[in-house]
């Protein structure tokens, strides 16, 4: 008897975009955009159409965490996907 298992890579993709969203987490503040007297910019229900929902861009407000978050991210920065040793001509 067959049955579908799924995707294979699924579980590594679930735990690879919870390991960015929580790093991300872990040094940034994201909170709402403040106009120029520095009230908060309501963040606007608009969401596209399609196949899958998603809201439309809106501005926010991403900040360090901390002195010690600022150096990591200055002294780390992204790297080049082609230097990346899991990709292989």
């Amino acid at each position: 008897m067959l049955h579908d298992s799924g995707c294979v890579g699924k579980s590594m993709a679930d735990a690879s975009i919870w390991i960015a969203l929580v790093s991300m987490l872990s040094v940034f503040h994201i909170t709402k955009a403040k106009d120029a007297s520095g009230n908060d910019i309501e963040v606007p229900e608009r969401f596209g159409d399609g196949i899958v929902s998603q809201p439309l861009p809106f501005e926010c407000s991403i900040t360090p965490r901390s002195e010690a978050a600022k150096e990591l991210i200055i002294n780390n920065p992204p790297i080049k996907l082609d230097s990346n040793p899991m990709f292989y001509d």
